[in-house]
Protein backbone atom coordinates (compact mmCIF):
# COMPACT_ATOMS: atom_id res chain seq x y z
CA UNK A 1 0.00 0.00 0.00
CA UNK A 2 1.35 3.42 -0.93
CA UNK A 3 1.79 6.22 1.56
CA UNK A 4 0.49 9.76 1.39
CA UNK A 5 1.83 12.56 3.54
CA UNK A 6 -0.68 15.31 4.08
CA UNK A 7 0.76 18.60 5.27
CA UNK A 8 -1.49 20.50 7.64
CA UNK A 9 -0.82 24.17 8.35
CA UNK A 10 -2.50 26.34 10.96
CA UNK A 11 -2.47 29.83 9.50
CA UNK A 12 -4.39 33.09 9.33
CA UNK A 13 -6.21 34.75 6.47
CA UNK A 14 -6.41 38.44 7.10
CA UNK A 15 -6.63 39.63 10.67
CA UNK A 16 -9.65 37.67 11.80
CA UNK A 17 -9.71 34.28 10.01
CA UNK A 18 -7.96 31.24 11.47
CA UNK A 19 -7.55 28.43 8.96
CA UNK A 20 -6.43 24.83 9.20
CA UNK A 21 -5.11 24.07 5.68
CA UNK A 22 -4.86 20.45 4.50
CA UNK A 23 -2.63 19.99 1.43
CA UNK A 24 -4.15 16.76 0.13
CA UNK A 25 -2.29 16.84 -3.21
CA UNK A 26 -0.51 19.51 -5.21
CA UNK A 27 -3.86 20.36 -6.80
CA UNK A 28 -6.15 19.75 -3.84
CA UNK A 29 -6.16 21.94 -0.75
CA UNK A 30 -8.95 21.95 1.80
CA UNK A 31 -9.18 24.94 4.12
CA UNK A 32 -11.12 24.66 7.36
CA UNK A 33 -12.11 28.16 8.47
CA UNK A 34 -12.08 27.72 12.24
CA UNK A 35 -14.04 30.95 12.74
CA UNK A 36 -16.84 30.04 10.35
CA UNK A 37 -20.28 28.80 11.29
CA UNK A 38 -19.78 26.06 8.68
CA UNK A 39 -16.61 24.71 10.32
CA UNK A 40 -18.24 21.43 11.41
CA UNK A 41 -19.58 20.80 7.91
CA UNK A 42 -16.15 21.51 6.43
CA UNK A 43 -14.55 19.06 8.87
CA UNK A 44 -17.02 16.33 7.87
CA UNK A 45 -16.26 16.95 4.17
CA UNK A 46 -12.54 16.81 4.91
CA UNK A 47 -12.85 13.51 6.76
CA UNK A 48 -14.88 12.06 3.91
CA UNK A 49 -12.22 13.04 1.36
CA UNK A 50 -9.40 11.65 3.47
CA UNK A 51 -11.30 8.44 4.16
CA UNK A 52 -11.65 7.86 0.40
CA UNK A 53 -7.88 8.12 0.05
CA UNK A 54 -7.21 5.95 3.08
CA UNK A 55 -8.96 2.97 1.51
CA UNK A 56 -6.01 2.56 -0.86
CA UNK A 57 -3.22 4.55 0.82
CA UNK A 58 -1.67 4.90 4.26
CA UNK A 59 -2.22 8.48 5.39
CA UNK A 60 0.21 10.42 7.56
CA UNK A 61 -0.32 13.98 8.73
CA UNK A 62 2.43 16.53 9.24
CA UNK A 63 1.19 19.43 11.39
CA UNK A 64 2.85 22.83 11.51
CA UNK A 65 1.93 26.34 12.51
CA UNK A 66 2.57 29.51 10.57
CA UNK A 67 5.44 31.50 12.09
CA UNK A 68 4.05 34.04 14.51
CA UNK A 69 0.58 32.49 14.70
CA UNK A 70 -0.95 34.50 17.54
CA UNK A 71 -3.36 32.12 19.29
CA UNK A 72 -1.71 29.44 21.43
CA UNK A 73 -5.01 27.76 22.31
CA UNK A 74 -5.76 27.14 18.62
CA UNK A 75 -2.33 25.54 18.21
CA UNK A 76 -3.02 23.09 21.02
CA UNK A 77 -6.56 22.32 19.90
CA UNK A 78 -5.57 21.78 16.26
CA UNK A 79 -2.64 19.57 17.19
CA UNK A 80 -5.00 17.40 19.26
CA UNK A 81 -7.50 17.37 16.39
CA UNK A 82 -4.85 15.98 14.04
CA UNK A 83 -4.16 13.20 16.57
CA UNK A 84 -7.91 12.52 16.85
CA UNK A 85 -8.48 12.40 13.10
CA UNK A 86 -5.55 9.99 12.78
CA UNK A 87 -7.13 7.64 15.35
CA UNK A 88 -10.59 7.93 13.77
CA UNK A 89 -9.18 7.28 10.32
CA UNK A 90 -7.35 4.14 11.46
CA UNK A 91 -10.46 2.83 13.24
CA UNK A 92 -12.61 3.50 10.18
CA UNK A 93 -10.19 1.73 7.84
CA UNK A 94 -10.05 -1.31 10.13
CA UNK A 95 -13.86 -1.45 10.10
CA UNK A 96 -14.02 -1.10 6.31
CA UNK A 97 -11.44 -3.79 5.67
CA UNK A 98 -13.20 -6.40 7.83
Amino acid sequence: MSQRAIKVLLTTLGEDRDVLRFNITEDSVIDIDLDSSTCQTEIKRLFSEILKLAVSEDINFSFSTEDGFPRELYKDVCEEYIKDITRELKASIIAIRK
